[in-house]
């Protein structure tokens, strides 16, 4: 990009402009931690940059109105050559866009949770003159997943494990206390089945006084 800026216009700058939506719906821009900006800036005076995202935000943006999208800004000073990388952080609602827009203080705070365009914008009333800027890219980094909710999944992972530990063991105590119930149930039939039996034995021994010796004597044994 190559701009002429003269000192005779009230505020000289050029810059790009990527649209990121044709209606209300943007990207978020939230989930990302920091933003890195890759380019080569030669020019006279300070190498400043303005960064802006415009937000639209439902209730108080207009499709009609493009400048009643919240402006967030961010301003730094750009070497020659190299990488620029800054947290999100350090983003806040552009001044004069609140001036201009007379926005009460509860809705200044700082969104970015639905950008439908991005500036990069180059210039100031001081540095006049020809101006090239070569950008390679701007990036938005971010993790997968972020702390709290990484915390938030090994939570609900232990939770998990514990429940399932708990219902083996319920299932465990449960089987065996059905095979200890089994097993006296049948203690319990065998211990009938005895007393029967003996109950049985006993009143033919006592019903058969007068048989043989040989016999009365088995009975005296088996009672």
């Amino acid at each position: 990009m190559d701009c002429d800026l003269r000192s005779t216009f009230p505020l000289p700058y050029c810059g790009y402009q990527f649209s990121l939506s044709r209606d209300d719906k943007g990207i978020d821009l939230s989930k990302f931690d920091s933003i890195s900006f890759d380019l080569d800036y030669e020019g006279p005076g300070k190498r400043m940059v303005r960064f802006y995202l415009h937000s639209f935000e439902p209730g108080r943006s207009t499709l009609q109105d493009y400048m009643s999208q919240k402006v967030t800004e961010l301003t730094f000073d750009m070497p020659r050559q190299g990488i620029v990388t800054v947290p999100v952080t350090i983003l806040r609602t552009a001044p004069w866009w609140i001036d201009m827009r007379n926005t009460p203080p509860l809705h200044t705070d700082m969104r970015i949770d639905n950008v439908t365009a991005i500036d990069l914008l180059i210039g100031a009333p001081e540095t006049a003159g020809q101006h090239r800027v070569t950008l390679r890219s701007i990036k938005f980094h971010g993790k997968l997943i972020r702390q709290n909710n990484l915390l938030l999944i090994l939570v609900s992972i232990w939770i998990v494990c514990a429940l399932v530990w708990l219902a083996n063991a319920l299932l465990r105590y449960r089987s065996l206390l059905r095979s200890s119930s089994n097993r006296l149930a049948l203690l319990s039939q065998i211990n009938s089945a005895l007393e029967l039996e003996t109950r049985e034995l006993a009143g033919r021994c006592i019903s058969t006084p007068s048989r043989a010796h040989s016999t009365a004597k088995a009975c005296a044994t088996a009672c």
